[in-house]
């Protein structure tokens, strides 16, 4: 026996706004995504391939180690902080132009292949983040999220 209110009209207009619905909060999500890309920082990163490491380098220029945090973990390096504006402007300046980006970021790059984070060392140097992880022989990957101390000096 069939209800007689799950099929009609009513139930498909009902059906049909609920369509109309989950796409356009699809546009508006990826409008929102797109929005913050275009606000947000995004610093440069080279990932290179030596014969005894990965070598990770990020453009920061005009920050200092303890404006950076770096952590590895499983297959991914983690780069994250924030660029601060500059302290010798007045209080509220008038931009006439403004291209540089201020506040936070994060930038995550994945590990081509197994890594020693254990053994990882970071500097700063020169606007330049230089992360250096020692290749492995053995698939030895660790799950475990690992902070690197970042010293400063040229890369």
């Amino acid at each position: 026996m069939r209800r007689a209110g799950l099929f009609g009209p009513l139930m498909e207009i009902t059906r049909l706004q609920a369509e109309l619905n989950r796409l356009f909060s699809g546009i508006l999500e990826n409008q929102r995504a797109a929005l913050a890309t275009a606000t947000s920082w995004d610093p440069n990163a080279d990932v290179l391939e030596c014969p005894d490491e990965v070598r990770i380098i990020v453009e920061v220029p005009g920050l200092s180690p303890n404006d950076i945090h770096v952590a590895a973990q499983g297959n991914r390096v983690r780069v994250r902080g924030t660029k601060k504006t500059d302290s010798q402007l007045d209080p509220a300046p008038k931009f006439l132009c403004m291209e540089r980006f201020f506040g936070e970021f994060e930038k995550v790059i994945p590990l081509p292949y197994p890594v020693n984070m254990k053994q990882a060392s970071a500097t700063l140097g020169d606007g330049l983040l230089v992360v250096r992880f020692p290749r492995v022989t053995a698939e030895r990957r660790r799950f475990q999220e690992i902070q690197i101390r970042i010293e400063e000096g040229s890369p």
